[in-house]
């Protein structure tokens, strides 16, 4: 157990506060002021000493004071001191922020922070080590600050201020001291039983997500299939009265015998007879390439769609990359401007020449020889010793510039074949939109060749001897073509049936998919019923609903504080929630520090707990701060 109490506290020159000392000794106090008098800047160095940010998560916020036009007000010191005890044990903690300038023309070239504990002026390495060693810097949030995990925010926005709702809820499963694992859970229910052949080697999580992804897929190539059908059997319309296939092949026949009865079995008829074989084998063509056309247009659909799918990937991942590579840039030309400052700051270091009297101000005798030595070797080992500190800021901030630089290259890199493969993609993008044009249609050789092969058997034809059968001819065509049409009308509705079949199984798919899901939904519910109760019995006010049943029966995972079966707090219920989930999750981790309760006038009573309580609260009639010890 290791338990953290403020002892004092002094801030100089930070944000508004010109000079405030804080002595709570340990105990509990109430700051009370105005608004914009300061009491939320008292949080806030105490937290910016520690981490360097403040009570928001900031590190990049005003810490030097403004003046009356909201002005920095330069050539100050910010100091930010404590005294804290480490369970009983004190440490003195100092951090001060200052300009660094460039003086012979005056110019502001940067800030410097230099960091003290127990007096001793160390590095910032070191400075992050201690309180790494001291505490997790997440943790002391969760422990410190009401606020910070009593969100019910569903959305997995980043917000400093507010613990991620998926972080809040893997903590709470956690906590119970008997853990109830899968395997108990699936071993409870029968119905789980095949749940982990189901998931294989993927988490819950993951294999909604996966499965989810293949229904949508899988329902989008479904619901293309219906207007297909629609379109089949627009084609089937035959647009006369059909009659039975056998009825209309004895009617040609009966056509064909007056024919030949006229002809007298003259030369024609060998064309003729050609002739109306070709005619009809072109019409089964057609109707072929019609149906492989639909199948063909159906494919390219598919491919379309997974195309535009993996081009919105890259292009996410090359804006992702674009964003890192600006900001290690920033990073990088802040690290530069730093390195320029300490150069400067070097160079004037390394000017410097020891400053001191050879004769005694007191007698007027020259000093020994042995107090000069010894005042000149102080000021050697004082000059060396800041300037081995300078160099050395400056090795690491040339590190930290070699590193970004490496990982701008690597991603420029990795951005670079995104944007080929994007290229690419769009390339063959264009071509499968392209060939899915309607143009058109291209017949085959074999179609050509009965195409011309009818052409030549009609002028051999028209060149033979007349006879006087033209109007049986007439008819026999239009019975010819009837023929043809029932025959292509039957090839389509094979056609449809094929795809009705198609259209049962992909339902049958997803069917099959939604089941599995449904199970991992039960699976979740199971979990959550089973650790609930074993996580609520480690609270005192609040109640952790953990989970949402929509009306579809998904299942959704939260994680959304109750008091007294309500989602809806007030703020003085909002409070006590955050310092009932501080004392609970401070005895988790075994850890208790100074709590800052800000705006703590909407409570009139907070819950007692075990860590230290600095109320922050506005009070219209306090002109000044004014803090009170409990």
């Amino acid at each position: 157990m290791k338990t953290v109490k403020l002892i004092t506290l002094t801030l100089k020159n930070f944000k508004g506060v010109p000079l405030f000392e804080f002595n709570p000794d340990g105990k509990n106090a109430t700051i009370r002021g105005q608004n914009r008098k300061g009491k939320t800047s008292i949080g806030d160095g105490f937290r910016d000493l520690l981490f360097g940010k403040n009570m928001k998560g900031e590190t990049d916020f005003a810490r030097q004071p403004l003046d009356e036009r909201g002005q920095k007000i330069h050539h100050l010191e910010t100091l930010e001191e404590a005294v804290i005890t480490i369970d009983g044990m004190e440490v003195r903690l100092k951090r001060v922020f200052k300009e660094t300038w460039l003086k012979k023309k005056g110019l502001l070239t940067g800030h410097t922070t230099d960091y003290w504990i127990d007096g001793v002026g160390v590095q910032k390495k070191r400075w992050d080590r201690w309180m790494s060693d001291l505490i997790n810097e997440e943790i002391f949030k969760i422990v410190t600050l009401p606020g910070y995990f009593n969100s019910k925010n569903l959305k997995d926005k980043e917000d400093k201020n507010k613990a991620p709702w998926r972080v809040r809820r893997d903590i709470l499963f956690n906590l119970p001291p008997d853990k109830v694992s899968d395997e108990d859970i699936i071993n409870s229910d029968p119905k789980l039983v095949s749940l982990p052949e189901i998931l294989g080697s993927r988490s819950v999580d993951d294999q909604k997500k996966a499965l989810k992804a293949s229904i949508k897929l899988t329902e989008a190539r479904r619901d293309r299939i219906e207007p297909g059908i629609e379109e089949l059997i627009k084609t089937i319309d035959l647009g006369f009265e059909a009659k039975n296939l056998p009825a209309i092949e004895a009617y040609i026949k009966h056509i064909d015998a007056k024919i030949e009865k006229v002809r007298d079995n003259t030369e024609l008829a060998g064309y003729r007879k050609q002739l109306a074989n070709a005619q009809v084998k072109l019409s089964e063509a057609q109707a072929d390439i019609r149906v492989a056309a639909y199948d063909e247009e159906q494919k390219s659909a598919g491919k379309v769609f997974k195309l535009k799918s993996e081009i919105r990937g890259f292009n996410r991942e090359i804006g992702e990359s674009q964003i890192d590579i600006d900001t290690w840039g920033k990073t990088i030309k802040e690290n530069e401007e730093s390195m320029a400052g300490l150069r400067i700051s070097f160079t004037q270091e390394a000017a410097k020449s020891p400053q001191y009297d050879e004769i005694c101000p007191t007698c007027s005798q020259p000093l020994p020889k042995d107090q000069i030595e010894a005042t000149r070797a102080r000021f050697a080992s004082l000059q060396a010793e800041t300037l081995t500190d300078i160099n050395q800021k400056g090795k690491e901030l040339k590190a930290d510039c070699d590193d970004h630089k490496i990982l701008i290259r690597e991603t420029t890199h990795s951005m670079n074949n995104s944007k080929q493969s994007v290229t690419g993609l769009e390339m063959n993008l264009k071509g499968l939109e392209k060939d899915s044009e309607v143009v058109a249609p291209k017949y085959p050789k074999h179609i050509e060749k009965l195409q011309s092969d009818i052409l030549v058997l009609q002028s051999r034809i028209e060149a033979g001897p007349k006879s006087d059968t033209t109007e049986l001819e007439a008819e026999r065509r239009e019975e010819q073509k009837k023929l043809a049409a029932l025959d292509a009308a039957e090839k389509t509705k094979d056609r449809i049936e094929e795809l009705k079949q198609e259209e049962k199984n992909l339902s049958a798919t997803i069917e099959g998919m939604e089941s599995q899901l449904s199970l991992m939904n039960r699976f979740i519910v199971t979990k959550a019923h089973a650790l609930e109760d074993k996580i609520n019995a480690c609270f005192e006010l609040v109640h952790w609903k953990l989970f949402n049943i929509l009306v579809n029966g998904e299942v959704e995972e939260c994680c959304i504080p109750m008091v007294d079966g309500s989602t809806e707090l007030s703020n003085s219920e909002k409070i006590n929630v955050g310092l009932d989930a501080i004392q609970t999750l401070s005895r988790h981790y075994n850890f208790w520090g100074p709590v800052w309760i800000d705006e703590a006038q909407g409570i009139t009573a907070p819950m007692a707990i075990e860590s230290q309580i600095f109320r922050l609260l506005v009070d219209k009639d306090c002109p000044h701060m004014e803090v009170e010890i409990d």
